[in-house]
């Protein structure tokens, strides 16, 4: 199983609809659902015969249970779950889709597909708001019902996504998560044989497990032999409408193999570990689900909000008087997504964070109260200002890997167009990017009822003490005391301090962000090259930023101030001549300094933290062997987590390290390809070490 992630460009589904109103895939020549009634072919089919009413009316407090789905389709089966969900599970529960779909709809087609439902309108409408113009291919997560709803879409083909997944539930050694019940759908065998291959039978079992429940439309024989050949108990039984049968069963088979177990194995979560034994039941999950937070930027923020929205009571502490005042406090930030035609571990991390904000953004600050004042998705431009940034593009453009909705080449004039002012190079237009107010949205995250924020506290000290019979973390600041099973370090730069034993290079850049109070002319959309200008807001045009290594001097400087506008002359050079006599280089105390956070490859710093002394122990053999593998997980700080060194690219990358760190404790499907998740892990600089013989 290679971990290369597959090219992210991704096809629609083309759609014709028949006399009747009914969508026909052109793909497949087949039916999307029963022309009879696909409410009750679906309820019938996967909420009938996975005995969901039933499992999920003995669920416990705290439970989650997990859904798996080939052909998302119309979303129709995750809509049917989720409305027989909310009929019979609390609050505290929580149900976790995954589907996968090669060919996604477009939302005008989707749209047009559920208004045949009105019934189930409330929850069409919530997945309408989410629903992107377009899909790349990978992993994309969405939330709903306050959080205690996920669906994971896989968009590509199933035979090749799948298994990314099961990859990485089967390098996680300890199986944090399985799935419980399968929806074997998508079109039937004769008009889509490629996708009903063995590959994709043994894959559903390597994420199940013993008990997990299967059902599917079809019987045919192919699909009955493939499926027992993988491990489950099939059966016929009858079938919807006019089909005389269909096929139900559940997981039977069990690995009596010792796991190889990765060096980024998450810690074991707060289930209590125990794989199911009986399909009635989902995995257990302790009820203390509290944290404390150390930063109220936005990674501190993100992962706060994420582990709100999935229940947990959560402490924000943070040193100054409010969120967002160190390396966050721009008050304009831009949605700037660097690309690589070669789907470097960045590339990707950017491309699913850069997808996940923009669909984020919505729902916390809605446009019509926040359009042009905390957000604005007023496209960005990419400069191809000089040879190599010239080169880049025509590369990125040339792969043909990603769809022309994110973005597309330009002309000068044609960007000029979209700037409303004189553009003296081509390059990239992006429509649904723009710029953000970070203390805006770091406000609305933290605004979760299941959040609370204590500002001015410095904290001083972070230690693991037991109390009783458990282990918790002491964490003191200048003048209160708290205590909590997990912490998680967002505080920038300054995490260092409270980690001194623990190897996490990062470094502090200053930037400084000149701020041109105009009364006239603006850019329409953010422009970017060596540097970046925003659209107008509260009557200051903000330009920057310097980018400085090895100075901690928090003081603005004219040099400074002057390379600015030396950018602006750069990117807008029509708005710097008729303002140049107007603009003084001198006035310094219109900027910003800020301290960017970064590592030393420029990955941020995401997830568990090692216990140093031991983790290098127990990888000794790694500086004899660099390919040696392990039975035994690696030592970690129990319960300490860490999200820091987004450099500036906080914006796209901090939200969705709050989705992982939160998907890491909760034991869910983790929304990013297993070579992201290993470039960004805060243990990869002890392996390397290793490996070099350092250590």
């Amino acid at each position: 199983m290679t971990t290369e992630h597959p090219a992210p460009k991704t096809l629609p589904a083309t759609i014709h609809w028949d006399g009747d109103g009914q969508p026909i895939s052109t793909q497949f020549d087949d039916v999307y659902f029963s022309r009879q009634s696909g409410l009750a072919e679906t309820r019938y089919v996967f909420l009938q015969h996975n005995q969901l009413l039933t499992r999920w009316q003995q669920l416990g407090e705290h439970q989650q249970f997990i859904i798996a789905e080939t052909g998302f389709g119309t979303g129709l089966n995750f809509l049917c779950a989720w409305q027989q969900w909310l009929e019979v599970c609390k609050p505290t529960q929580s149900l976790s889709f995954i589907s996968v779909e090669k060919y996604p709809l477009t939302k005008i087609d989707l749209e047009k597909a559920l208004k045949l439902w009105p019934e189930l309108q409330p929850l069409c409408e919530a997945l309408l708001r989410q629903y992107p113009p377009f899909f790349t291919e990978g992993i994309h997560r969405f939330n709903f019902a306050l959080g205690n709803v996920q669906l994971t879409l896989l968009i590509g083909d199933a035979l090749e996504q799948l298994p990314y997944l099961a990859f990485q539930h089967g390098q996680a050694g300890l199986n944090n998560w399985a799935v419980d019940a399968w929806f074997l759908d998508g079109f039937a065998p004769a008009k889509n044989p490629k996708m009903w291959q063995p590959e994709l039978f043994s894959t559903m079992a390597s994420l199940s497990k013993t008990g997990t429940t299967l059902s599917t439309f079809t019987a045919a024989g192919i699909v009955k032999r493939g499926l027992q050949t993988a491990g489950f108990k099939v059966e016929k039984t009858k079938g919807f409408g006019h089909k005389r049968d269909m096929l139900i069963g559940h997981f039977t088979h069990t690995s009596s193999t010792m796991p190889t177990i990765s060096w980024w194995q998450p810690p074991p979560t707060i289930f209590n570990g125990t794989l199911n034994k009986v399909s009635t039941k989902a995995t257990s999950i302790e009820q203390k689900k509290e944290a404390i937070i150390i930063g109220a930027g936005l990674a501190g923020a993100s992962v706060a909000y994420s582990l709100a929205q999935r229940g947990w009571q959560i402490k924000v502490l943070d040193r100054h008087s409010g969120p967002a005042q160190a390396a966050s406090g721009n008050r304009q930030g831009m949605l700037y997504a660097k690309l690589s035609s070669h789907q470097t571990p960045l590339s990707q991390l950017i491309l699913a964070g850069y997808q996940y904000t923009t669909r984020l953004l919505p729902q916390l600050l809605p446009a019509e109260i926040h359009q042009g004042k905390s957000w604005d998705n007023c496209g960005l431009i990419q400069l191809a200002f000089n040879e190599h940034e010239a080169k880049r593009q025509a590369t990125l453009v040339e792969s043909g890997l990603f769809p022309t909705q994110l973005f597309e080449y330009q002309t000068a004039e044609q960007l000029t167009a979209k700037a409303g002012s004189h553009i003296q190079y081509p390059g990239l237009w992006w429509p649904t990017s723009g710029w953000v107010w970070p203390q805006a949205l770091c406000q609305a995250m933290l605004d979760h009822p299941n959040i609370t924020t204590y500002y001015h506290q410095q904290v001083t000290s972070l230690v693991r003490q037991s109390r009783d019979t458990e282990q918790v973390w002491h964490v003191t600041t200048t003048d209160q005391h708290w205590e909590s099973a997990h912490v998680i370090i967002a505080a920038g730069h300054t995490c260092q301090t409270l980690l001194p034993d623990v190897e996490l290079p990062m470094k502090a850049i200053r930037g400084q962000v000149s701020q041109l109070p105009f009364q006239g002319l603006s850019p329409k959309t953010v422009i970017c090259g060596d540097g970046y200008i925003s659209p107008m807001v509260d009557d200051v045009l903000h330009v920057g930023a310097t980018f400085t290594h090895d100075n901690a001097d928090s003081a603005c400087t004219v040099q400074d101030r002057q390379e600015n506008l030396q950018r602006l002359s750069q990117l807008m050079p029509e708005l710097y001549e008729r303002t140049e006599n107007t603009l003084d280089p001198d006035a310094i105390n219109n900027d910003k300094v800020g301290f960017r956070c970064s590592s030393p490859d420029y990955l941020p710093i995401v997830g568990p933290v090692p216990d140093q002394p031991h983790f290098i122990e127990h990888y000794a053999l790694l500086r004899q062997n660099g390919n040696a593998t392990f039975t035994s997980p690696p030592p970690y700080q129990p319960g300490l987590w860490i999200t820091a060194a987004h450099g500036s690219r906080g914006l796209i990358s901090a939200p969705l390290a709050g989705e992982i760190i939160a998907s890491y404790l909760m034991g869910e499907p983790i929304p990013l390809p297993t070579e992201v998740l290993q470039a960004f892990h805060p243990s990869r600089f002890l392996i390397r070490r290793l490996k070099r013989r350092q250590i």
